[in-house]
């Protein structure tokens, strides 16, 4: 009798951590996609000082 009154509360908290792990993975993603665009940008910079130098 116990089981069957926390299942639905196991489901709920099951689908709850799935949505907070696919949600904390989309916004870490996200953070390394920005710091890679971020970097590249920095690259194509040096290099076009670079050869401005040179």
């Amino acid at each position: 009798m116990k089981f069957v009154q926390l299942f639905p509360n196991l489901k709920s908290s099951i689908v709850f951590m799935l949505n907070l792990m696919a949600f904390t993975i989309t916004k870490m993603c996200f953070m390394i996609i920005q710091t890679i665009k971020a970097f590249v940008m920095f690259v194509i910079l040096a290099i076009s000082a670079y050869h401005k130098l040179t």
